[in-house]
């Protein structure tokens, strides 16, 4: 194996170690907004007395209730998305690395 195609597989592994960081960090924020999002349906239904007059209590627990839902599948959708685009920069950088990595392009070499 050649030095060049070494350095392209080397690169190629960072890549998915990023990726996989990437992906890491994004579950963790979509599960921190998802906890967020329940704790402050619940948060709502368990004062929607104490947060408006009682006439409009069964709205607002009706509005947490939905808003609670809705908000739990945006979430979940938000975050396919999200992976599904960390995956495919993944696979575009990989690819042209591996595409153009190995190549005779000049490059700066660096001096030790």
């Amino acid at each position: 194996m050649s030095r060049q195609a070494g350095g392209a597989r080397l690169m190629q592994r960072i890549i998915w170690i990023a990726a996989a960081i990437g992906f890491v960090l994004w579950s963790l924020l979509a599960w921190f907004g998802y906890a967020m999002l329940g704790w402050a349906r619940d948060f709502a239904m368990v004062n929607a007395d104490r947060l408006t007059v009682s006439e409009f209590a069964d709205g607002l627990l009706l509005a947490a209730d939905l808003l609670g839902t809705a908000g739990g599948t945006a979430i979940v959708i938000l975050w396919l998305f999200g992976t599904a685009l960390i995956a495919a920069i993944a696979f575009a950088v990989s690819w042209l690395v591996r595409r153009y990595g190995g190549s005779d392009h000049p490059r700066i070499e660096v001096l030790r």
